[in-house]
């Protein structure tokens, strides 16, 4: 039963930006050009992409993760008895557990892997959400590298930016799209990890590039609704990000027929989270008990600030829905003028969205810092991007708004990132799907831009491209770790060698580490009794 969840996760969540992805690549390129671009785009994957690197030790929920899908691999199940803590005395039991808390309160585990429901009982269930451990563990299972699930997704995601960019900027655009993806060290760190953020972050940018950019019918909606939906099984913050795009695509539709499409897609894509939440585990609360919500809500200040943005975003969105569907009202959004205006309105967005961390200070500011430590230089590039955007000649109304509406989701997770504890590049992972979003909103508006500036001034074309890659290879000379190296360096030939020498004292073995982190790669293989104190 276990092998066919197994098998099972991982189509589910691979089908739909797999044929997405050949869709976008045969409607948007020709016979002539579609080897041209595929070859281009395996060399720029095998290279940045293709090459996971590993998180054993400080990347701890990274590390949890892949923990996770290697027991899954080995056979455990989703809420299996730790047959070893079993054994423990009652009196040592607490000594081997670890605290997490969670709000007011504290969840219970001794492998950082595997909640224990409840204790001292020895009853189990997956300590985060465990949508990319399963659907990892079903490509294991399948003959592919678990590793490699990420890169997958990313290189799916990538035929789609670079068909749509080839077939709107031809090679100019396709070259600025690459400034995009590699102008900041984060597309090339995050998708080569092992973050369900990031799986998340491409579902949704996936929608982006090929909604925005192509005459849609019922069809395609009901495929973007369940591609968002899937999103948030990723990781439920992502609501913050698909919300703003489901609400657009409405509006952008005003059609009865693929509006209930849209809603029927995500209905079904997100089934996959209430039943883990239902039936599996609640790693942030149980979603499907009032009293348990309203608890959670008030848990934490960012998870109460998530909560004030969806209920914001809920009522704004039943009036969005509602006029979407009068005429009147889209007739009126669809005048020149009211367009302009919008799109103004949408740059002062940005601009106040920029400027209020450093009102407001505190965890806001700490969070933005955090995250401009991360963009430097490509600031250069996303503002010619914005520029296009906004002000160009064939400037787009979905992506002022999807750029105003990210910009607002911007605060709220450098807020979230404000509470946490920075420890470099991987903690910044909240920040990773909003990139991979920004990089498809823009990618079209830059590269039919710069081809415009090239056919005026082929010189002048060759100076913007010039400076639009400068970020990215300021970026690769000064973190080349983000681009082809192993992070930790060491770490996985360690932890391996310190697993075969306990793997050599038989099942029956008692193995104690008396510092809990240093024994946390080891503690979720349940044939072995290992602890950390």
């Amino acid at each position: 039963m276990m092998l066919i969840l197994l098998i099972s996760a991982f189509i589910v969540t691979i089908l739909p930006p797999a044929f997405l992805s050949v869709y976008a690549l045969y409607k948007f390129t020709d016979n002539s050009r579609r080897v041209p671009l595929l070859i281009c785009i395996g060399l720029i994957s095998s290279f940045f992409v293709l090459a996971p690197h590993s998180d054993t030790f400080t990347g701890l929920d990274v590390a949890m993760y892949r923990i996770m899908t290697q027991s899954f691999i080995n056979g455990r199940g989703l809420q299996d008895n730790d047959a070893a803590f079993a054994k423990v005395p009652e009196k040592v039991k607490p000594l081997l557990l670890y605290r997490s808390a969670v709000g007011t309160s504290a969840r219970l585990t001794r492998d950082s892997v595997f909640e224990l429901k409840n204790f001292p009982n020895s009853t189990t269930s997956p300590f985060f959400l465990p949508t990319l451990p399963l659907s990892a563990a079903g490509a294991s299972n399948l003959g592919i590298d678990p590793e490699l699930l990420v890169p997958i997704f990313a290189v799916l995601w990538i035929v789609c930016i670079f068909s749509v960019a080839w077939a709107t900027g031809k090679g100019w655009g396709l070259v600025s799209t690459i400034a995009l993806l590699y102008g900041t060290a984060w597309p090339s760190w995050f998708l080569r990890g092992f973050f369900p953020e990031a799986i998340g972050g491409v579902l949704i940018a996936s929608v982006i590039v090929i909604a925005f950019n192509l005459k849609n019918c019922w069809h395609a909606y009901a495929l973007y609704g369940l591609m968002l939906g899937l999103s948030l099984a990723f990781h439920p913050t992502l609501v913050l990000l698909m919300i703003p795009v489901a609400l657009l695509l409405i509006a952008r539709s005003g059609k009865i027929q693929e509006t209930i499409a849209l809603v029927i897609g995500g209905g079904v894509g997100t089934l996959p989270l209430f039943l883990i939440n239902k039936y599996i585990c609640q790693p942030y609360g149980d979603f499907t008990n009032l009293n348990s919500l309203i608890a959670m809500c008030s848990g934490s200040p960012e998870i109460l600030a998530v909560t004030v943005a969806l209920l914001v975003a809920a009522l704004s969105g039943i009036a969005i829905i509602v006029m979407a569907h009068i005429k009147i009202v889209r007739n009126f959004f669809s005048n020149s003028s009211v367009c302009k205006i919008i799109i103004l309105s949408s740059v002062a967005v940005c601009a106040v969205s920029l400027t209020l961390p450093f009102i407001m200070k505190g965890r806001l500011l700490s969070g933005f810092i955090s995250m401009w430590s991360g963009i430097g230089f490509f600031a250069v590039t996303l503002l010619i991007a914005l520029f296009f955007t906004a002000f160009s000649k064939n400037r787009s109304l979905s992506g002022s708004l999807l750029v105003a509406a990210f910009s607002v989701c911007l605060l709220l997770f450098s807020f979230i990132k404000g509470t946490e504890v920075h420890v470099g590049i991987w903690s910044q992972r909240r920040f990773a799907p909003i990139i991979f979003c920004l990089i498809s909103i823009l990618s079209v508006p830059l590269a039919t831009g710069v081809r415009s500036v090239a056919i005026f001034n082929k010189q002048k074309g060759v100076l913007l491209v010039i400076i639009l890659l400068a970020p990215a290879a300021a970026h690769f000379a000064t973190s080349p770790a983000a681009y082809y190296l192993s992070n930790e360096k060491g770490a996985v030939q360690f932890a391996d060698t310190v697993k075969a020498y306990i793997d050599e004292t038989g099942n029956n073995a008692l193995t104690v580490f008396d510092y809990y982190p240093h024994s946390v790669p080891y503690q979720a293989n349940s044939s072995k009794a290992i602890f950390g104190i």
